[in-house]
């Protein structure tokens, strides 16, 4: 008997704890967690991006060997040119305090509260023809289109967990789908992205407003994640926590056939930056899965079917280093191209040497030198053909630079071999060139519109 009413109150209380565990925050405490986590996440973000260490990665010394290397760089070039995050950071103001404000009044009042942490986003947050200009409250004209498609739709917000790590999930329709959420503590915030609820929340709000529902696949979950490390030190994530499955084609088209479109990657943390505003350090990686695309011919180009194994490299920046960039590569094996089902490209990096190298860039009066370790073997193969472009004077096939301690040095426009040997292999072999330590290259031009390159005498 007395076991018996051991097991009785055992039960209960286990029963009562997991209902306290799953109850939902209550308003307080909502609105406390909003206030508390922004107003400590937010200034070190800001701070770090404000730092000198997010304005010190060189790119621009770096184009130039690509731009001499492949006449293609455009890409690169452009990429270098991006203003740095500190000026986004001048130009915008994150006011965690009014940030704050503006959702606990707006949003996550004890008015707009349905019970079970479940808020009502009302038309007059998302509708309004004015706001004030101090606080960015809305005012009481509404956009009528607007405020009937918010009540179709019924947005609302779900809150679980406390205020020491609060989370808020977006939903959408009658079946309170769940796109996306964000997760906030005092020293990170994720926002989160579920495709198979974002798809679902598409088709039942198609149906709501009486369209027709798209052709769409969708399946995974990636998210944006930003953490506080110390003062003025913050790391930024994209990560596909879910593998992704994406594919969308015109109604009526088999989402497996040739004619839709499709995109696949697996679950990976695809890339992160992190910032140290007070050690001026500034630390980027990439890490992008398997990876396939696919889309489709039409009336000016052809099939195209992309199996990119990877992206991997780390780049770290120091005060009084040298930009260091580690592990570069497109994963373990060859990155193909395929069109209409034909071979069209194939890219290996150091096949022989582990698939992936190493940089080192050092910058001395006026000359940038890179270094690679172990080699850098880059192999390609191109069917402009079946890409369905004209043929060029001749194609790049190989790039090699090896042997000991192999080194580029830039300086006055031309490529010097510092040390090591480098090689450029062309189809046909007439335009490739072969040089070796102390010896220089030079752009010549074959005509109007292509180059190669060259060996040349040294600048003094």
């Amino acid at each position: 008997m007395q076991s018996t009413s051991l097991r009785f109150w055992f039960l209960a209380a286990a029963s009562a704890s997991l209902v306290a565990c799953d109850e939902a925050p209550a308003p307080t405490e909502v609105r406390q967690g909003i206030s508390q986590n922004l107003a400590a996440v937010l200034p070190e973000v800001v701070a770090a991006l404000e730092s000198d260490a997010s304005g010190r990665v060189p790119l621009d010394s770096a184009t130039g060997l690509f731009d001499l290397l492949d006449g293609e760089a455009d890409v690169v070039a452009a990429l270098a040119r991006v203003p740095m995050a500190q000026q986004l950071a001048a130009s915008s103001s994150l006011d965690a305090e009014r940030a704050a404000g503006w959702l606990t009044r707006n949003v996550f009042s004890d008015a707009n509260h349905r019970g079970d942490g479940v808020y009502r986003v009302t038309p007059q947050v998302l509708c309004a023809l004015s706001h004030d200009p101090t606080t960015g409250d809305p005012g009481p004209d509404l956009d009528e289109d607007c405020a009937v498609a918010v009540n179709k739709i019924e947005p609302k917000i779900k809150a679980s967990g406390d205020a020491q790590e609060l989370t808020l999930a977006l939903l959408l329709g009658p079946s309170e789908n769940e796109p996306v959420s964000v997760t906030l503590s005092k020293k990170a915030i994720a926002l989160r992205m579920d495709l198979g609820e974002t798809a679902a929340a598409v088709g039942e709000l198609t149906d709501l407003f009486g369209g027709q529902r798209p052709n769409l696949r969708a399946a995974g979950r990636v998210a944006l994640s930003l953490a506080v490390l110390g003062p003025q030190h913050v790391t930024v994530k994209g990560t596909i926590e879910r593998a992704v499955d994406l594919a969308f084609a015109e109604l009526g088209v088999d989402l497996s056939s040739a004619a839709a479109t499709r995109f696949a990657s697996a679950a990976a943390q695809v890339w992160s930056v992190e910032i140290d505003g007070v050690a001026q350090t500034l630390t980027a990686a990439a890490a992008l899965g398997a990876t396939s695309v696919h889309s489709p011919a039409d009336a000016l180009d052809p099939a195209i079917d992309l199996d990119l194994p990877g992206v991997t490299g780390t780049l770290t920046v120091a005060p009084g280093q040298p930009v260091k960039f580690t592990g570069l590569g497109l994963g373990k094996r060859s990155l193909t191209v395929n069109a209409n089902g034909t071979r069209a490209a194939t890219i290996d990096v150091n096949p022989d040497h582990g698939r992936s190298f190493d940089v080192t860039v050092t910058e001395n009066a006026g000359a940038v030198s890179f270094a690679v370790s172990p080699a850098l073997d880059l192999r390609m193969q191109v069917d402009r053909a079946a890409l369905g472009e004209p043929a060029q004077p001749y194609e790049v096939t190989r790039l090699l630079l090896d042997g000991t301690a192999p080194t580029l040095t830039l300086k006055a426009g031309m490529i010097q071999v510092t040390s090591g040997h480098f090689a450029v292999t062309t189809s046909p072999a007439q335009y490739g060139v072969d040089a070796s330590a102390g010896q220089c290259l030079a752009e010549t031009a074959i005509d109007a519109t292509t180059t190669r390159l060259t060996v040349a005498t040294c600048p003094l």
